[in-house]
């Protein structure tokens, strides 16, 4: 079998030249044969030439192509599977290399990524001490059930603490609400809803804003309001006791007048005036009103349309960072433990989604809002955001190691100061990667042990907290194939999507696609010189494109990030592309594989037998949920389906009957609509959104998310840079 597809084309080459080489001997006696047999055997003497060039070649070629598609197919899991299921196992951190490499040099060889994926708030087994924790006299670690996590014995497993501190004479939790004025009437029928809501607690201050002005609203005097015009230099007139709100009165009684008292004000406070708000004065006023607050619970929500355009830039796939000014505002709130969260309805959210993330906290982006169809997600995420029961806020991270290993970087919602991670606010599904390096040369001598020290403010109790998640190699090797084999490759996807992402605002998307590709070629080069056996261990060309074991998803989870709308080759707008990423860098290991390689379920079982045929061959004759984990889930309604298979989900045949912005499923007593309310419900539960073909424009949405049409292709393209990549490196260091 051929090496590659440049051995078939020179061997054809070659046989095409030795072909032309005799018909120019034979040619050069045409002047002594000039009977008519002579023609006709001229004539087919040049038909069979180009026959047998064009068999040749076309034969050659397809025999390399199909040797990688063969390969591929047999050695990588169905992309079926993969897609009908996500069996991740949920665990508090994650060693991207379980089995650790004994020195630096080995661990450069590997190109594998070394480093920590945690989510010190998923659903893992916790013990709850109420015992004020002990440090170790040595190396200053925290002591869990009087064992040090690095110097001696290992208490492996997650451990709460409570820290003695004395929280009963601090400030009531406190949340700040700055909402644009041409948002108020659609917030305030949204606000009026949680009246009544149990779940949320402490105290609300609304600030109002337009283009010249800051408005506030005295809390004791039922919402007496003042007007602040000093955009330049703002000043709060009002303490922050006088501002705030009980949840039951601000949702119920203030919400419901505030229309009224604005008209009352005034007409100029009541209409919807022109230019951009002043967005950074009012975050100015918040951080403000927050500075006495130290120790308790502090957020800003802030609700936004028009926002300021950005500035041109000589490079327009660069994504054009925060100015400095709102990098600065997100230092001071950092500094005071202070979290932003973003609702955003219009354009150019730059500025403020690099703010949430410099926080700690969430961007919700509703681009084309429609309040048939999004009021509910949009409640149902302020639910989420205001409710502070399940949230931890201000929080900071330290990662302890081993002697010979130390933190490189913190990735996620965090800003970096002195060496530890600071966040604003987390939950159950807050995902952080922390890159590890080696200090010096020199092998490690023990097994390598890890301790994630995490203080924070339990949301519920208002209690500070710390939380120490004990974890330990699995064991140190010199053997390259014992390493790669105990890879975790989510661990790894999770570190090289942060990494990306740290460098968004650094590299055009071209930049930042060939580095993702190239980090996964080196892998998988270094895997096919260092493996051994058969081939493998050679620096000669490979017939095959080899994958461990440990990383057979791992080539389709990075062409879905590279075809997402952050990465994808396309026209798109700068702040889908910005939205997408605050997704993914935030993200737990389950949302992140999701993200990238969607669940694609056909609810009548006919759709669930595909693998890597073309898009639209692929959903069709069954009625799709897809889920991305990210969205709303959707359900896709092809063509090509049985009328009877769309009436028992949707109670009718007619596809253009189908409200387009339904989001809830009528209950009818069929298989197919329980089994799909099953889905909806166990995604979420917040509806769906309804995706028909050629009638609704989310079809072309999940026809990004899906990799199949590339899937092979991309398989090739990494053959032959893997292949390249080894030929380019003429002295290429081998493990041993």
């Amino acid at each position: 079998m051929l090496n590659s597809k440049n051995e078939g084309f020179s061997l054809t080459l070659v046989i095409s030249i030795e072909l032309f080489s005799l018909t120019l001997f034979l040619f050069s006696f045409s002047d002594f044969i000039i009977d008519f047999f002579s023609f006709f055997f001229f004539f087919f003497f040049f038909f069979f030439f180009f026959f047998f060039f064009f068999f040749f070649f076309f034969f050659f070629t397809a025999m390399s192509f199909s040797s990688i598609n063969c390969m591929a197919e047999s050695l990588l899991p169905s992309l079926a599977a993969i897609r009908k299921n996500h069996p991740l196992e949920n665990q508090a951190a994650r060693l991207s290399l379980p089995i650790v490499p004994a020195t630096s040099r080995q661990c450069g060889l590997a190109k594998i990524p070394f480093g920590v994926h945690l989510e010190p708030f998923g659903p893992t087994q916790t013990d709850y001490e109420e015992l004020e924790p002990a440090r170790c006299s040595k190396c200053e670690a925290f002591l869990v059930k009087y064992e040090c996590v690095i110097c001696e014995s290992l208490g492996v497993g997650t451990f709460d603490m409570k820290l003695d501190r004395d929280t009963s004479h601090e400030p009531e939790n406190c949340t700040i609400l700055t909402v644009e004025v041409s948002e108020l009437s659609k917030v305030q029928s949204v606000l009026s809803k949680l009246h009544g809501n149990n779940n949320i607690t402490g105290r609300i201050v609304l600030l109002t804003y337009d283009h010249n002005s800051v408005q506030f609203y005295e809390s004791r005097t039922s919402g007496w309001m003042v007007i602040m015009n000093d955009i330049d230099d703002p000043f709060v007139p009002l303490p922050l006791d006088s501002l705030a709100f009980n949840p039951d009165e601000f949702f119920g009684s203030f919400i419901n007048n505030i229309g009224h008292l604005r008209n009352d004000n005034g007409p100029a406070t009541s209409r919807i005036t022109p230019g951009i708000p002043v967005v950074e004065t009012v975050l100015k006023v918040a951080a403000k009103l927050l500075n006495n607050n130290a120790g308790s619970i502090s957020k800003v929500i802030s609700i936004v349309r028009h926002l300021a355009p950005h500035k041109s830039q000589e490079n327009e796939e660069l994504l054009m960072k925060a100015s400095q000014k709102y990098l600065d505002l997100a230092g001071q709130f950092s500094e005071k433990g202070i979290s932003l969260d973003l609702f955003a309805f219009g354009g150019n959210i730059n500025n403020l989604s690099q703010v949430c993330q410099l926080t700690g906290g969430t961007e919700y982006f509703y681009p084309q809002y429609t309040a048939e169809r999004d009021e509910l997600l949009f409640l149902d995420d302020l639910i989420c955001s205001i409710t502070e029961a399940d949230n931890y806020y201000n929080a900071t991270l330290e990662l302890k190691c081993s002697p010979g290993i130390h933190v490189k970087h913190y990735l996620g919602n965090l800003t970096t100061r002195n060496g530890v991670a600071h966040i604003g606010c987390l939950n159950a599904k807050t995902g952080i990667g922390i890159e590890l390096d080696y200090r010096g040369k020199y092998p490690l001598q023990d097994i390598p042990r890890f301790q994630a020290i995490l203080v924070y403010t339990n949301g519920a109790t208002r209690h500070r907290r710390i939380r120490i998640i004990n974890f330990v190699a699995r064991e140190l090797s010199m053997s390259y194939n014992k390493i790669v084999n105990g890879a975790d490759q989510y661990a790894i996807l999770s570190l090289l999507v942060r990494g990306t992402l740290a460098r968004l605002f650094e590299l055009a998307r071209k930049e930042l696609r060939d580095q993702v590709q190239q980090q996964l070629v080196s892998i998988l080069a270094a895997y096919r010189i260092n493996s051994g056996g058969g081939e493998a261990g050679s620096t000669e060309p490979s017939t095959q494109l080899v994958f461990p074991a440990s990383l057979n998803v791992l080539a389709v989870h990075i062409l879905g990030f590279m075809n997402s709308p952050l990465l994808r080759l396309i026209r798109l707008q700068d702040d889908s592309r910005i939205h997408f990423g605050q997704q993914l860098v935030r993200s737990s290991i389950n949302q992140l594989s999701l993200a990238l390689y969607p669940r694609v379920l056909g609810l009548s079982g006919l759709g669930d037998q595909y693998d890597t045929k073309p898009v639209r061959t692929l959903l069709v004759n069954d009625v799709f949920v897809v889920y991305d984990g990210l969205r709303l889930p959707f359900i896709y309604v092809p063509r090509q389906v049985n009328p009877e298979l769309v009436a028992d989900v949707f109670g009718t045949a007619d596809v253009l009957a189908l409200g387009a912005y339904d989001t809830q499923l009528p209950v009818l007593d069929t298989p197919v609509n329980e089994y799909a309310r099953k889905l909806l419900a166990e995604f979420g539960g917040k509806g769906f959104q309804l995706a028909r073909e050629e009638l609704d424009g989310a079809t072309y949405y999940i026809y990004g998310l899906m990799v199949e049409d590339e899937y092979i292709s991309f398989l090739n393209e990494l053959h032959y840079n893997v292949r390249d990549y080894i030929e380019s490196k003429n002295n290429w260091n081998v493990w041993n």
